[in-house]
Parts: structure tokens; sequence; C-alpha cells
């Protein structure tokens, strides 16, 4: 199996040129040619030249918090976090009748009712 990092963007209530800037060129990069985190770091600091009341957090080697001060707090806006994704080159395939099978095994109650919904006149294991 082959690896290839991506990353996971989850975006809070702020749409500055800041985070969209960022939002997008993470997710360019998870759909083409990969950007390392410290180019994504990079570019988030040369963009606070120009966008006061941010703040640039790198946690770790896979993680970026970017804040917003509100106040006397700082509010998270943006989360990149870099992930390994595993890559199968072939996607196994179950025909209809492997899946029964396989629930059979798992269970059998489930599957000796199947179909017949709640009305079962002998009051047999009922699933609701």
């Amino acid at each position: 199996m082959n690896s290839r990092k991506m990353y996971r963007i989850t975006l809070g209530n702020d749409y500055s040129h800041l985070t969209q800037t960022l939002v997008l060129t993470a997710a360019r990069s998870n759909g083409g040619k990969y950007k390392p985190l410290n180019e994504l770091i990079s570019i988030a600091e040369t963009m606070l030249l120009v966008n006061d009341g941010y703040v640039v957090e790198p946690i770790g080697n896979t993680l970026l918090h970017i804040d917003k001060k509100e106040g006397d707090k700082y509010i998270n806006v943006l989360i990149l976090e870099e992930v390994e994704i595993l890559e199968m080159e072939e996607m196994p395939q179950v025909s209809a009748q492997d899946a029964r099978d396989i629930l059979d095994e798992l269970s059998p109650t489930l599957n000796r009712y199947a179909g017949t919904g709640i009305d079962n006149p002998n009051f047999d294991e009922n699933l609701n």
C-alpha cells in the first residue's frame, strides 16, 4: 500500500482573506501537488503583515492553528492538520451473495428474520 499526506481542514466562522487563502491552498494540495506544512506556515506568516489580529500557531510537526483576537480572548478560526492517507491499489469487490453470507455468519438472527419487519407472529427475537 502507498501512502500520501493530505490536510484535514477545520474552518471556523471566519472568512477573512487569510483563512480563505490557507484553506484553498491546503485543499489544492490535497487534490494536486502536495505543499508541506512549513510552506503553509510561511504563507500564513507573510499574510500576517496585512492581517492584524491573527496569530499563527504551529503545534508539533503536523498541526497549524490560526487564532483571531476578539477583545481579550483568542478564538480559533482555522485548523490545518497534516494526516497520512493509505491508498489501496485495488478496492476489494464483494458480491451481494458474499455480503449476505458474511452477515449470516456475523448474525444469523438478523438474517433469519430479514424482510419480516416487526410483524413476527411468533414474537421470536424481534429487533426494533
